[in-house]
């Protein structure tokens, strides 16, 4: 319905063992949800939820930054995929994720990472170094509540803080490999995160606990040669 919301009685579909998947061309265009499954990047159960835009064919970290800036960028519910309000708000949500993590022309919303490995290296390694910080950030938001994992809605939070830390970067581009810049970027989502999520944990224990490790795990995988994630089918050891 347009609603931009997931549904459970919306249609829906499995993916295949590579990320795969299809719906029927007369179903017409659609926000893209995702959820369940195994992270091959990180070898792990998924938790959260991915989301595209309507007319999107890859569902991925990136692409559910793009949907939640689109989201924060509009009211909702905003009804009908031909909306120019929405369209024009889309391309510019992405274009914007795009520059700010330092893949400025390139289509988030339809490139295949790993297809594109060869040609355009940098968005497999960022693609898998943002998962990598969502997911982290997330659990150790969790641990040090006092749980041992983390729910969809905390890694919502965490997408949530991310894109709002992106979004108003006074650094035009986020480079990802940069200890200094990563670490800068892990607080403000920690910190972010948890005003997000209404904990009564001080951000700053959370970042002392937890960021320097978060860091080191994004800029190792944001520099991993993308001839190994195409090779692997996107899965790193971490």
């Amino acid at each position: 319905n347009d609603d931009r919301i997931c549904d459970a009685a919306e249609p829906n579909t499995t993916t295949d063992g590579n990320g795969g998947f299809y719906f029927d061309p007369n179903l017409g265009q659609h926000m893209l949800c995702a959820s369940g499954g195994v992270d091959v990047a990180l070898l792990r159960p998924f938790v959260g939820r991915l989301t595209a835009p309507a007319g999107s064919t890859q569902i991925t970290p990136l692409t559910t930054l793009v949907m939640t800036k689109v989201n924060s960028g509009m009211p909702q519910p905003v009804f009908g995929t031909a909306s120019p309000a929405l369209a024009a708000t889309v391309t510019s949500s992405s274009a914007a994720i795009a520059n700010a993590l330092g893949l400025s022309g390139i289509d988030l919303l339809t490139a295949d990472p790993i297809a594109a490995a060869s040609a355009s290296p940098k968005l497999i390694q960022t693609t898998v170094a943002v998962e990598t910080l969502l997911e982290q950030t997330a659990a150790s938001v969790a641990v040090a509540g006092g749980t041992t994992g983390f729910s969809t809605g905390l890694y919502g939070n965490t997408v949530s803080a991310l894109t709002a830390v992106l979004s108003s970067s006074s650094s035009p581009v986020l480079d990802l490999t940069s200890a200094t810049t990563v670490d800068s970027l892990v607080d403000s989502t920690v910190t972010n995160v948890v005003s997000r999520s209404n904990s009564a944990l001080q951000p700053a224990n959370v970042s002392a606990l937890a960021a320097h490790l978060i860091s080191n795990m994004t800029r190792a995988v944001g520099t991993i040669p993308a001839a190994q994630y195409a090779a692997t089918g996107g899965a790193v050891d971490v």
